[in-house]
């Protein structure tokens, strides 16, 4: 193709598209026999155009577009097919979303990519996998279904969060960097040091707060950690803590506990029963609250706050008027 001809297919593509569209460039190929297409249904007559090995650049406000595709399908509804895309979104203060997939298209009228079969994103932090993916560019919302499995890294600790879930929602636009999770949520917490225990995680719905590196849980939530796990309908996870005198992770209403100790080569199961839990990994110790109730053996202790320690049968329990440890 001439170089008259090229620049003809290419002001017919940015007619086609209006004026959001900045261009389609890098030499796109064009089948003769495929580049505009006429059919008619329901009376209307539907022209479309294809591409080979393009790119489409366009402008969505102020947040700019880019998509490669091995090819692409345009029609005068503004609807656009593409097979194998790759390319960015580009956010606020220059930040860029980098994503691929095997199929997709882009709603040219309502401002909405759809992204199908083996998705891939990955921002500053965060990598994403997922069977589906739909962003709108008003409103700069991402939401992932299907298999989705996410891998944050948290630089502030050098923690990495691994989180599966049914969805995935998250907003560009919110400054704080909130991202929530929902349907079967489950995911470990992996410390830097590989000789710092992780912590596992299940619920049936997860806010993640990066900037905060918070995880708040809630829902038939259970934590795993060491030999001990605990269940309740509510949970928060603070990764800055862990090696602080702060709880590292807190569970509420209705918490159960269970730990397993082996203490003179026999074992022993410990439950617990109450309505807080905080745990405090530098301490090695989880605290107690809200008419504990554990089951130790033969025995049932009760008290306003109860301390147990990991892997250790002493108790110490606290309430108004006196301070017991018992073994």
């Amino acid at each position: 193709m001439d170089l008259k001809n090229k620049l003809i297919v290419i002001g017919f593509v940015l007619t086609l598209l209006g004026i959001t569209m900045t261009g389609v460039i890098n030499n796109p190929r064009v089948s003769p026999s495929m580049m505009t297409q006429k059919s008619v249904s329901s009376g209307e007559s539907v022209e479309k155009s294809f591409f080979r090995n393009s790119t489409y650049y366009q402008y969505q406000g102020q947040n700019p577009f880019l998509l490669e595709a091995d090819f692409i399908e345009l029609d005068t509804g503004l609807f656009i097919k593409f097979l194998k895309p790759k390319g960015q979104i580009f956010q606020r203060k220059g930040n860029k979303v980098l994503y691929k997939a095997q199929s997709g298209y882009l709603d040219e009228k309502k401002k909405i990519l759809y992204l199908e079969n083996s998705v891939f994103v990955k921002s500053k932090n965060t990598r994403l996998d997922s069977e589906k993916l739909k962003y709108s560019f008003d409103s700069m919302r991402l939401e992932a279904t299907t298999e989705v499995k996410t891998r944050t890294y948290a630089r502030k600790t050098g923690d990495r969060v691994f989180i599966n879930a049914n969805k995935f929602v998250s907003y560009f636009k919110n400054k704080a960097n909130i991202h929530l999770y929902r349907g079967n949520v489950t995911g470990k917490v992996k410390r830097k040091r590989v000789y710092e225990d992780s912590l596992s995680f299940r619920s049936n719905r997860l806010t993640f707060f990066s900037k905060k590196n918070l995880a708040k849980l809630d829902g038939q939530v259970s934590l795993k950690y060491r030999s001990f796990e605990g269940r309740a309908q509510r949970g928060d996870i603070f990764l800055e803590n862990y090696n602080k005198d702060l709880n590292y992770f807190v569970l509420h209403d209705d918490v159960k506990v269970r730990e397993v100790l082996r203490m003179k080569g026999k074992k022993i199961i410990r439950k617990a029963f109450s309505e807080k839990l905080e745990g405090y990994p530098k301490r090695s110790l989880i605290i107690l609250t809200g008419y504990p109730k554990v089951l130790q053996g033969q025995d049932a202790i009760i008290g306003n706050k109860i301390i147990l320690r990991w892997n250790n049968e002493v108790l110490e329990i606290i309430d108004a008027n006196s301070n017991l440890k018992l073994k």
